[in-house]
């Protein structure tokens, strides 16, 4: 994607007021502490599995940098699944989080949209067969 293509496109998805999918790296400010932190989750997550969460003050671009962690984990080839704690989850109900979960998982193959049933008939075939 080209350098003009790339700004139409954030400059689209800012007004209709959701983060980009691409090109989200160039709006991050102030953050090079935290990306690193989270490049070192990736080198880890790449060897095992990985849950972290996100915490910090009301204000400080929690749901922004959440996204922006969705997208390059996407990028990277993880399976994702990006939940908001919220009130509509019962935290302290473990099978309300986990339903949670597995509702909102994605990859990049499916274009980042949630099917959790399409990632296990995936998982299920063969190794030689996934990619037909």
């Amino acid at each position: 994607m080209d350098h003009r293509m790339e700004a139409e496109f954030i400059l689209n998805a800012l007004k209709t007021g959701v983060a980009p999918l691409h090109g989200i790296n160039r709006l991050l400010v102030d953050r090079e502490k935290a990306v690193a932190a989270i490049n070192e989750v990736f080198q880890t997550a790449e060897r095992n599995s990985h849950v972290f969460f996100i915490a910090d003050f009301f204000g400080n671009g929690k749901t922004f940098f959440s996204h922006y962690v969705f997208v390059e984990a996407l990028k990277r080839n993880f399976l994702v699944s990006k939940v908001v704690l919220d009130r509509g989850i019962n935290f302290h109900l473990f099978p309300h989080i986990y339903r949670a979960l597995m509702e909102q998982m994605t990859c990049q193959t499916l274009n980042f949209q949630p099917n959790f049933a399409f990632i296990l008939g995936r998982s299920s075939m063969p190794a030689n067969t996934a990619s037909r």
